[in-house]
């Protein structure tokens, strides 16, 4: 489960986080991580994995990692 504030939009495009996002490590900014978007992951993102992201998707009970 998602443990923080609940996440508005991506840190690299501002697009508003509906239904999964991505809390990880880019290739930008020499690794920078972020509230990332599913595009910008795709992008910019390391992955999913211990020390590269986590996805989360918006469920009933909150949002739950399904990923990573």
């Amino acid at each position: 489960m998602w443990l923080g504030s609940k996440p508005e939009e991506c840190d690299c495009c501002s697009k508003a986080i509906v239904d999964k996002f991505v809390d990880g490590k880019t290739r930008l900014n020499n690794g920078a991580c972020g509230i990332l978007c599913p595009d910008c992951h795709t992008k910019y993102g390391c992955g999913l994995g211990l020390g590269k992201g986590q996805e989360y998707s918006k469920e009933d009970i909150g949002w739950v990692k399904t990923g990573g």
